[in-house]
């Protein structure tokens, strides 16, 4: 009988990934603790906040593209797409890249109690597809059609993961206490995908 456990290279690759996607989903809610996706968010206890737009004009917010050849993180969705999804002006961007991937969280300022503050997370894990199966097997998840080569929904944190072949794109979307919706994540995920 053949082994199909995935490789421990695989296991590796899923582990930072999901890793990678916790590290900013914390990140917007200022917290440093991996928290069941069924939970409130932590408290916000960081002070770090990047709210300078990047030094080559980077991201703006009239929606054009970014600058051909941009490395900033925050590049992956306009402050436009964010601020309409938010109903705010942008506060905070904070830009995360590691091995594992990019990502950039936008939205209010931190606040003491994150539940208080809205924010956008956006971040391609590479080698993280295999995340989209586990959060398709969280009670609750919806199934998303016609994004990547698979989607899936979380709405008790306003997740959404989206397989791109070995890859995976994961948008969180938050406002005062609230998930965003299916609606909400999925248009951030389009206006991403939109960019590429």
């Amino acid at each position: 009988m053949q082994n199909h456990r995935p490789s421990s290279s695989r296991r590796r690759r899923v582990a930072a990934a999901v890793a990678l996607g916790a590290a900013l989903g914390l990140g917007a809610c200022g917290g440093d603790d991996a928290t069941d996706a069924s939970e409130d968010p932590p408290s916000d206890d960081s002070s770090t906040t990047d709210t300078t737009a990047p030094a080559d004009g980077g991201d703006s917010d009239d929606g054009e593209d970014p600058e051909e050849g941009s490395d900033d993180p925050c590049d992956i969705v306009s402050d436009e797409v964010v601020s309409d999804i938010l109903g705010v002006e942008i506060a905070r961007r904070e830009p995360a890249t590691d091995a594992n991937g990019s990502g950039c969280i936008k939205g209010t300022e931190r606040m003491p109690d994150p539940r208080d503050g809205a924010y956008v997370s956006a971040s391609f894990v590479t080698g993280g597809a295999a995340i989209v199966d586990s959060f398709s097997a969280q009670e609750g998840s919806e199934a998303v059609s016609g994004l990547g080569d698979r989607a899936v929904y979380v709405p008790n944190v306003g997740s959404l993961t989206v397989a791109l072949g070995d890859d995976a794109l994961q948008i969180q979307v938050y406002k005062e206490g609230v998930p965003g919706t299916q609606d909400e994540v999925v248009r951030v995920a389009n206006a991403v995908l939109d960019r590429r």
